[in-house]
């Protein structure tokens, strides 16, 4: 005999027909989840029938899917220890939240087979004296309650009302993307539950943002049960008005009654959340690849090559970003295992990790010393005099400037080792005594040169080794070759900005060249007519939406100021702002040194702006402008600076500042006044109506009317260049391979 609570007869027939429950194999399919279960070494489970079954039903009795969704459920609490660890009802901040009424399961369904009907009231609690966190522990302790006592919900399922009554921006700006992807997570991919559908009620102004982003990290199966309602009329043709509470004009009770039923229930639990304590998994003993919050949610787990200059950059950042210091030492330096960070609680800690660990050896003192060797078994103990000589990789590449060897010469040339090796043999007689001059010079590749300040850029951290300059632009001409979708330019000018971008990675730099039109191809808003004399672009020029600043640092980044309340967004859509910014963008690639050697650095002044701009600012377009920035621009893009960021802004902002963070590393600043901008910012480099002494703006702006202008060939050339995916080896992109959830976020459905 099991020991499962009987169900109502109704209950009885959906688990039968809709579930596939066959009650005379329920103890034996009970007996072989447990059995296996106890094969887990890393997974310590609940393990009583009642609770099982739970799953069982959630997973329609499959067991296989029933094994993965447990094992989810507790490895995804394990990750969030934060929001499941510890929880103890009569916490005095714990009660506070259960007092409030944030979450309330109804006690009336609308059949004896009906699902659940969940509340939640966002509204209801005060933002600036708890947090988001704590409302979600709360739900998920009623959440725990209700999976082992609550017969409805487990079969038939549950519905959620979100009422937004009371809610402000401070709560939308407290729903940040990773909670939003965890709690995604919590409630589809870890749940035994069927969620029948999510109802939204009184969404406040700027909803809509933080709606479609939610929405968007739920399953399509899901999406389609979100449902938006102007009001709550909207609310009862899909939910009975009878079945909510007295306050909403129902007859479930009045709200205050419900909430004292729920602390009592939650109270009485206290037991049973102190033994929850004990469960969950240890990744150390999986069997297999363990799982943690970075593999769970998202944050990449694979680790790039340790180089020299990483030390550096990986010391500054700590000093500046002591609390991402795991993430970026989980990306960066292999050498530190999440085990070894583990150890570590400062700064000067992970320093001396980093000095034991890592062996910066000189990889061309060793490739030197092997070649010298080779060289003198050849010539017989001949002696090497290197005056110059640089190497890359595994085969380096070398130009002889001057190769004397007793009276024979040989002339400058690109060699690899191997040829080095084979010239030297074929001349030398076995007592010549020989010096080889080595001397790195570029063959003439159709590149601007350099001033010397961002020479030296180029050579200590982009790794540029002018030798090696033709060849590697000859190695991305082959490959866009024998790409047939890509159709792209070859000039040299061009590729070299890619390159320098990706430190000399030929594949990253293939890579960013078929993103770079990849991309543009699946937004043709961005990409065509882009004649810079058109009327409608010329009166985007005069805007001053987006402007490089005309100074900069000899060896430094390029400054932009960006002015978002420039444009009426009743006149111009948001994307034809950003294809008169993509312009600007493209002749930096061709022409500003300063800003792909050294990257740039944005002014947002977001003085002026209006809710018509912030709401053009939609999912689709973030989503596609930081793509188009990171993995699609080859310009470095170092600091972003905000001033004027009104309080309103404060959601799209987190949402924005989150995403650029974690996958760009880019520093952002917020600055109150003028004033702060000023102490970042050099006044040489700003223009005068910000306090500067770089120009004013109207000049600035008819400088750059007039160099869009005079490259106006350029740019009606520029319009036959990008993808044929038709033609591409394996998956073609489209705008939802790159972008998800269909290339753009669906609208509302306003009821």
């Amino acid at each position: 005999m099991t020991n499962i609570r009987p169900i109502a007869p109704e209950l009885v027939k959906i688990a039968k027909e809709e579930l596939n429950e066959v009650p005379e194999r329920i103890s034996e399919d009970l007996e072989a989840l447990r059995e296996w279960i106890r094969k887990q070494p890393h997974l310590k489970a609940r393990t009583d029938d009642q609770f099982l079954v739970t799953f069982f039903r959630g997973c329609k009795w499959s067991l296989e899917r029933t094994k993965q969704k447990l094992d989810t459920f507790y490895t995804v609490r394990s990750a969030l220890p934060e929001l499941i660890h510890h929880r103890d009802p009569l916490e005095k901040r714990t009660l506070e939240v259960i007092r409030m009424g944030f979450v309330m399961p109804l006690p009336l369904t609308e059949r004896p087979d009906g699902p659940r009907i969940m509340l939640f009231r966002p509204g209801v609690y005060n933002p600036t004296l708890h947090t988001i966190h704590e409302m979600i522990r709360v739900s998920l302790m009623v959440n725990d309650i209700l999976l082992c006592t609550d017969d409805n919900r487990s079969i038939a399922g549950q519905i959620g009302i979100v009422d937004l009554a009371g809610a402000t921006m401070a709560h939308l700006g407290q729903a940040n993307v990773v909670l939003m992807k965890k709690f995604s997570m919590i409630t589809q991919d870890a749940s035994p539950l069927r969620q029948k559908g999510f109802h939204f009620v009184n969404a406040p102004s700027g909803f809509a943002t933080v709606y479609n982003l939610a929405k968007g990290m739920f399953n399509e199966k899901m999406q389609q049960r979100f449902r938006v309602h102007t009001d709550r009329e909207s609310l009862f043709k899909c939910i009975p008005k009878r079945l909510l509470p007295s306050e909403y004009g129902g007859e479930a009770g009045p709200i205050q009654k419900i909430i004292d039923d729920l602390e009592k229930d939650l109270i009485g639990a206290r037991d049973f959340f102190r033994e929850e304590d004990n469960f969950g998994t240890n990744e150390k003993r999986r069997i297999g690849r363990p799982k943690n919050a970075e593999t769970l949610f998202g944050v990449e787990g694979s680790f790039r090559k340790l180089q020299v200059y990483w030390l550096t950059r990986c010391l500054r950042l700590i000093r500046l970003y002591p609390y991402s210091l795991a993430h970026f030492l989980l990306h960066e330096v292999p050498e530190c295992s999440e085990g070894h960070l583990e150890s570590c609680r400062c700064v000067e800690e992970v320093e001396s990790l980093l000095a034991h660990r890592c062996r910066l050896v000189s990889q061309h003192g060793e490739l030197l010393h092997q070649h010298r060797r080779e060289l003198q078994e050849v010539l017989h103990g001949g002696v090497l005099h290197v005056h110059e000589h640089r190497l890359t990789g595994a085969h380096p590449v070398v130009v002889l400037r001057q190769l004397q060897i007793g009276n024979h010469q040989a002339h400058a040339q690109h060699v690899d080792d191997g040829e080095l090796v084979r010239i030297v043999a074929s001349v030398a007689n076995e007592n010549d005594t020989w010096t080889v001059r080595i001397k790195a010079r570029a063959k003439m590749a159709k590149i601007r040169p350099l001033n010397r300040e961002l020479e030296i850029v180029v050579r200590e951290k982009l790794h540029e080794v002018p030798e090696r300059i033709e060849k590697d632009l000859q190695a991305l001409k082959d490959w866009l070759a024998k790409e047939p979708h890509l159709i792209s330019r070859t000039d040299d000018q061009f590729l070299v900005a890619f390159l320098r971008n990706f430190k000399y990675s030929l594949e990253k730099s293939k890579e960013m060249i078929d993103n770079y039109y990849s991309v543009r191809s699946t937004i043709p808003e961005m990409r065509k007519d882009r004649d810079p004399v058109s009327e409608q672009n010329k009166a985007i020029i005069r805007t001053g939406y987006s402007l490089p600043m005309p100074n900069c640092p000899p060896g430094g980044s390029r400054i932009y100021l960006n002015r978002i309340s420039v444009f009426d967004p009743n006149k111009f859509t948001i994307y034809e702002m950003l294809k008169v910014a993509s312009m600007i963008n493209d002749i930096a690639i061709m022409e500003d040194d300063n800003c792909v050697v050294a990257g740039h650095v944005d002014i947002i002044d977001l003085k002026g702006m209006t809710t018509a701009h912030y709401m053009t600012f939609t999912p689709t377009v973030l989503k596609k402008l930081i793509m188009i920035a990171q993995q699609a621009t080859p310009l470095h893009q170092k600091e972003i600076h905000y001033l004027n960021l009104p309080s309103s802004m404060m959601t799209l902002f987190n949402m924005f500042k989150k995403q650029m963070i974690e996958k760009s590393g880019v520093k952002i600043h917020v600055h109150a006044s003028l004033e702060s901008l000023q102490s970042a910012i050099p006044l040489e480099f700003l223009p005068e109506e910000y306090g500067g002494t770089g120009g004013s703006l109207p000049d600035i702006i008819a400088g750059w009317e007039k160099k869009l202008a005079e490259r106006r060939q350029w740019f009606l050339d520029d319009e036959k260049y990008g993808t044929d995916e038709s033609k591409r080896k394996g998956t073609p992109r489209t705008a939802e391979s790159l972008f998800g959830f269909e290339g753009s976020f669906r609208q509302l459905e306003f009821d």
